[in-house]
């Protein structure tokens, strides 16, 4: 109960307390939109996707092509596709490892956090730990909830019989983050 209590209490609070930090939020992306550094990254991005469109492209003519091609000249094109989908394949594996890094480390920073707001002397906060922790998507006010889920060990300590179960608990609240537009 009182993990629940304090998973809960601390998703309100969190959720309530959002509408700052989506203003925050808009003013960096609005000085970011017209920084210099934006400009750059959008032309490098942009340069980035039709270098690889056109070597797509090229690829694919290949394919199409490929009984009127020299055979040395399909296998470069082979060669330098299995290339690039491994490196577009190990950039994603890198992405996502770390996104599960970073909030790996948020979780670990929002445990003090949860454990502050358990309201309750017998339970151990050393044993409680935030395993996820879930951010809005301030960009679509229709879908910004703020996720948190924890875990505690609990010792039975019952004559003969000692066993350790692992509590888990899970809060979702909406956060406020103005209209809904």
């Amino acid at each position: 109960m009182a993990l629940q209590s304090a998973v809960s209490e601390s998703a309100k609070v969190a959720a309530a307390n959002m509408y700052p930090v989506e203003q925050v939020y808009r003013k960096g992306q609005a000085k970011w939109a017209n920084s210099r550094a934006s400009g750059w990254l959008n032309n490098v991005v942009s340069q980035a996707e039709s270098a690889r469109e056109k070597v797509i492209d090229a690829e694919t003519f290949s394919e199409e092509y490929e009984r009127w091609i020299p055979d040395a000249l399909l296998q470069l094109v082979r060669i330098e596709q299995e290339r690039r989908e491994q490196l577009e394949a190990w950039g994603q594996s890198t992405t996502e490892e770390a996104k599960n890094q970073l909030n790996q480390k948020l979780a670990e920073a929002a445990t003090p956090v949860v454990a502050s707001l358990t309201g309750v002397q017998g339970l151990d906060r050393k044993r409680l730990k935030v395993t996820s922790i879930g951010f809005p998507d301030l960009d679509d006010k229709t879908n910004s909830y703020i996720t948190i889920e924890a875990q505690y060990e609990y010792h039975f300590a019952v004559p003969f019989y000692h066993k350790t179960v692992l509590l888990k608990k899970k809060a979702v609240e909406r956060a406020w983050v103005g209209g809904a537009g």
